[in-house]
Parts: C-alpha cells; sequence; structure tokens
C-alpha cells in the first residue's frame, strides 16, 4: 500500500472513529438520565423514566416503611397501609397536560410493618 492510498484510507477512517465516539457518549449520557439516584428521584417531574432503574437496584420486598421513605422520601398519598408514588407530575417540554390524564403511579402495599408487595399503575 502506497502513501497515497494509505492518506485515503485515513481520511475516511477518522471521521467514522469520530462518529463512534459521539455515538458512545450520547448512550452513555441516556444511561445516566434514566439511571436511578434518590436525588433524581426527588427532584425529577417525570418519574417514569427511572422507576425500572429503581427496581432493578432495590428490592423492595421485606423494606420496612422508614426504609422506603428514606429511599423514595415520603409517598403522594397513603391509604392505611398503601403508599402511592405519583410517577408524573407535569408534562415534559412540548407535552400537553389534559385535566383527564390518567397518572401511572408506584404503589407499595404494607403488612406487618414490611413491604409486601409493590406495582407500577395507572388505575386509581
Amino acid at each position: 500500500m502506497n502513501k497515497k492510498e494509505k492518506s485515503k484510507k485515513m481520511l475516511y477512517t477518522i471521521p467514522v472513529l469520530i462518529i463512534l465516539i459521539i455515538i458512545s457518549i450520547i448512550c452513555l449520557n441516556d444511561y445516566s438520565i434514566y439511571n436511578f439516584t434518590t436525588e433524581k428521584w426527588q427532584q425529577i417531574g417525570n418519574r417514569t423514566k427511572i422507576v425500572d432503574s429503581m427496581l432493578r437496584k432495590h428490592n423492595l420486598i421485606g423494606m420496612t416503611p422508614d426504609e422506603v421513605e428514606y429511599l423514595l422520601g415520603k409517598p403522594s398519598r397513603e391509604r392505611g397501609s398503601i403508599w402511592i408514588y405519583d410517577l408524573k407530575f407535569k408534562p415534559e417540554p412540548g407535552e400537553l397536560q389534559h385535566s383527564l390524564e390518567i397518572i401511572p403511579f408506584l404503589r407499595i402495599d404494607f403488612e406487618d410493618g414490611l413491604v409486601k408487595s409493590y406495582e407500577v399503575d395507572s388505575n386509581p
């Protein structure tokens, strides 16, 4: 391979590498956006993007109310031994808010002071 062919090959290789690096950075950034932390859970307006990450990282079954509150903060609503965490509080930019919109939530059921079950649902 002569010098001219090597130069031509490098001309194509460098842009491809740059594009791959950019795609990698974007993918890593998206992962961190959807990665659960207690701080994100308490600050974010749309928890639907991180609830899956939270449930993968933390087994809620068997946790005490204090442990759940430490992890997720105070629930949006309580109904006896059931805690409800709203997953969406405000519309995303450019999204219309409808008064009849069904808002998804995380329902946590306690029995004898421990989490017995939980589910993500949208039925009130």
